[in-house]
């Protein structure tokens, strides 16, 4: 099952530092008479730009591991 970096949006931390948020996809292959290769997505996760998983909490407002608390109100941000 593939895993994809199909977006990213940009986000505030409570310690008033940046952030880039990637969303990644998982995909599966979903053959169909007319492609046999075709592929559908099957869910996605957030991770920071370098790296640590993010956590949704409520649209707009994510937290991480160690307590950072992130929030977006970027159009594409889930």
């Amino acid at each position: 099952m593939p895993t994809r970096r199909t977006d990213s949006f940009p986000a505030r931390g409570d310690d008033g530092q940046d952030y880039i948020i990637d969303i990644y996809t998982d995909f599966v292959t979903a053959p169909t008479p007319e492609d046999p290769r075709a592929e559908t997505a099957r869910f996605q996760s957030l991770r920071l730009h370098d790296g640590p998983r993010v956590f949704q909490n409520e649209k707009g407002i994510y937290g991480t591991s160690n307590g950072l608390i992130l929030r977006s109100a970027a159009p594409n941000a889930p």
